[in-house]
């Protein structure tokens, strides 16, 4: 059920933008397109699109903690964002580049998003203090704040920027 609960969350995020994580928010989601007919829901083109991407940006990453469910989400609403296909939702799109900026150098991406993952690996006392408020993120997977933190960073990622250039 973890990967129908990945899937539904992905497209919520596609149809509602990013909210809550709590499984009565994915249930409610069920519910409310339950009688709804796959030609209404965004189209698989474009599910497909992000999903490849997000594969695409972390096929160096398989069996690391960046491709853990929480981080795995966020990069895919941080590419639907790059591609211009996130609602709004609860997350605040001021606070990141702009989409037109991202998406543009793989090279610099994986980099940065290398950077990342190493924090997450890296003892606290040890981790470059720009780095916090992502580690930080982890203690509530699901939450708005957590979830608006990663999302920060992993917009700052796909625009080709470090942690440590923030």
């Amino acid at each position: 059920m973890v990967d129908h609960s990945t899937v539904a969350e992905l497209v919520g995020y596609l149809i509602n933008g990013v909210g809550e994580g709590a499984d009565s928010n994915i249930t409610k989601l069920y519910e409310q397109h339950m009688t709804t007919t796959a030609a209404s829901l965004p189209g698989e083109d474009l599910f497909v699109d992000v999903i490849s991407t997000v594969e695409d940006l972390l096929q160096e990453f398989r069996g690391e903690a960046i491709v853990g469910r929480p981080h795995f989400l966020m990069l895919a609403a941080a590419v639907m964002y790059a591609k211009g296909k996130l609602p709004d939702g609860r997350l605040d799109f001021t606070r990141v580049e702009d989409a037109s900026e991202m998406l543009r150098d793989r090279t610099q991406i994986i980099k940065a998003i290398g950077d990342l993952n190493t924090a997450i690996e890296t003892p606290t006392e040890d981790l470059d203090p720009r780095a916090l408020p992502f580690i930080e993120a982890r203690q509530s997977s699901q939450r708005m704040p957590s979830r608006q933190a990663r999302f920060e960073y992993f917009c700052h990622a796909l625009a080709g920027k470090s942690f440590y250039d923030l």
